[in-house]
């Protein structure tokens, strides 16, 4: 179901953009978008909120496995 909606509001002229934590469900994502989508440039965007752990070298080197 969720490839279906993925497909469905996926504009074939434009790159994507993910909010991707490095986390289950973000990995999950971008593991479809890359199987459904494997020639486009998918950006996966990660954010450090001021007084939490800092996850972002993580979640880039998994990001880095669906380039």
């Amino acid at each position: 179901m969720l490839e279906k909606t993925i497909e469905k509001y996926r504009d074939q002229n434009n790159d994507l953009a993910l909010s991707f934590s490095g986390g289950i469900d973000s990995t999950l994502i971008l593991a479809m978008l890359r199987k459904l989508f494997p020639d486009i440039e998918i950006e996966a965007i990660t954010i450090k909120f001021a007084k939490s752990t800092d996850e972002s070298s993580v979640a880039a080197k998994i990001a880095e496995n669906f380039e």
